[in-house]
């Protein structure tokens, strides 16, 4: 009777965290979609060879940005130098949040591939997708790399929630011991279910490991 109770259980709890998986990996599709319609486009190809201002004034908007949720914008060079980044939604971006942003993308994508995953910033965890910048037939050289990022705040949260069918929220692995500087590893908490460890597996795909215990 107990075994049967604690197989029910354990199968409960897989569930939910496929669920979780499911609706991190949607979210984490939606940003990488975005991120390569602006990085797949001759004005943003363009923007890196002139840096028009024109671009940034018509097509960086804040209200753009607000309607998609999108938190973070960056454009980086071949170089891995960052020559434009829009914080929104209350993020202000400082010089270690862009090094952290850019060393992901030069041991990740090295501006060449796509490349997506989760990083946290400032006890932030960020959904990140990074595209290399092409013309809008998706050709050229690459130009760079374009960063787009949504942090997991509250709103975020809650829509998950309702996704996995229980209460989540987010929590350092261990309070007491955080490593320094950023890490892209979090604990994703709920009543429901044990802890479970989240982070991306793949450089190249969306793909989530749950370890639950």
């Amino acid at each position: 009777m107990l075994n049967g109770l604690a197989r029910l259980e354990s199968s409960y709890a897989r569930e939910k965290v496929h669920h979780l998986q499911d609706a991190l990996a949607d979210e984490q599709a939606r940003v990488a979609i975005m991120a390569r319609d602006y990085a797949q486009w001759d004005r943003t190809y363009d923007f890196m060879q002139n840096q028009s201002a024109d671009y940034v004034r018509t097509e960086l908007t804040d209200d753009t940005f607000n309607i998609i949720h999108i938190n973070i914008f960056l454009l980086i060079d071949r170089n891995g130098k960052v020559i434009l980044q829009k914080g929104m939604g209350g993020w202000s971006l400082q010089s270690s949040d862009l090094d952290a942003i850019a060393a992901a993308c030069r041991t990740g994508c090295n501006g060449k591939s796509e490349f997506n995953g989760l990083l946290q910033l400032r006890g932030h965890l960020l959904l990140l997708a990074y595209q290399p910048i092409l013309t809008s037939r998706g050709a050229g050289d690459a130009r760079g790399t374009l960063v787009m990022g949504r942090d997991l705040n509250d709103a975020l949260m809650a829509s998950l929630s309702r996704s996995a069918g229980m209460p989540l929220w987010l929590e350092p692995i261990d309070r007491h011991k955080s490593p320094p500087g950023p890490t892209a590893l979090t604990r994703c908490c709920s009543k429901a279910t044990p802890p479970c460890s989240l982070t991306s597996l793949s450089r190249t795909s969306l793909v989530f490991r749950a370890v639950c215990w």
